[in-house]
């Protein structure tokens, strides 16, 4: 069973996680608005980068989110099977 301290990091792990996740698509987002005649390379290389940016903040925040919702489910389930009330 995880102790309370340990679910309060993974909790407070995936909320930075999903912070910078929105951070990364805020930033994407900007770069598609930008105002553009064309696509140059620079602005090519700037979407690719920061698309790769988008995408590793992504998985960071699925796994954080993973490692958090099965601690929280793993406690509910043990307290669960000592007949314990949960609240």
């Amino acid at each position: 069973m995880v102790n309370t301290e340990a679910i309060a990091d993974l909790r407070n792990d995936f909320r930075s996680a999903f912070r910078n996740y929105l951070t990364e698509g805020d930033r994407m987002a900007a770069l598609l608005r930008s105002s553009s005649d064309g696509i140059s390379a620079e602005r090519r290389l700037a979407l690719r980068d920061q698309q790769t940016n988008l995408t590793a903040a992504l998985r960071k925040y699925e796994a954080a989110r993973k490692r958090y919702v099965e601690a929280v489910m793993g406690q509910l389930a043990g307290l669960s099977a000592m007949a314990l009330r949960v609240q």
